[in-house]
């Protein structure tokens, strides 16, 4: 009789549909707990991808707008006496006409002197995307520009606000002159080639 009540008892199925509920529910729970995470790190790394695509553009419009504008610029040397006045014979965007405008006679003076060259920091450049929906404003690009005794010229762009401290992202511009002399030797007009812009940053 116990032989038969033990056999019973090894051979009830009831509540094995609740154990195999509960299987099912923690495959299920495991499933979508992989999923959720994957499309989470998905998310993430699509948002990283536009913010360092965002950061390139940046950088780049700035290069290409600083370059551009420099390289426009045909500039006319006259001299009263030892004096060097500086005019725009042509050309002269926004960036390139103020940047002669504060600095020419400076620079004009370098040539003179004993400096190799005139470095200017604290440059700043708003990038502005006007789309159909609004004009979008990225991070602001930071840089120097230096000028050589040959009135060669190179711009350094950061998206850092600290100049020391690089980041992936840095450009530079250079810009090459094409001097014009006089018979006596004096520089009486300039212009500028092509910009060439490269990366130096860590994501060149």
């Amino acid at each position: 009789m116990m032989r038969r009540l033990v056999a019973s008892k090894l051979r009830d199925t009831s509540g094995a549909s609740i154990i195999i509920a509960l299987v099912f529910f923690l495959i299920c729970a495991i499933v979508g707990s992989v999923v959720v995470t994957a499309a989470s790190v998905q998310a993430k790394a699509v948002v990283t991808h536009q913010e360092l695509q965002q950061d390139e553009f940046t950088v780049s419009s700035a290069a290409q707008l600083v370059g551009s504008d420099l390289a426009s610029a045909r500039l006319s040397v006259s001299y009263e006496g030892n004096a060097a006045t500086l005019t725009f014979a042509e050309g002269g965007q926004p960036f390139a006409s103020e940047f002669w405008k504060e600095h020419g006679a400076d620079i004009l003076a370098m040539r003179n002197g004993t400096d190799a060259s005139l470095t200017y920091s604290g440059l700043t450049i708003s990038v502005n995307n006007t789309g159909s929906d609004g004009t979008y404003t990225f991070d602001d690009v930071h840089g120097s520009v230096t000028v050589d005794r040959d009135l060669n010229i190179t711009v350094a762009l950061t998206l850092s606000s600290d100049a020391t401290t690089a980041s992936s992202y840095d450009t530079t511009v250079l810009v090459q002159c094409i001097p014009t002399y006089n018979v006596q030797g004096k520089l009486t007009h300039f212009e500028y080639e092509q910009p060439v812009i490269k990366k130096t940053g860590a994501a060149a």
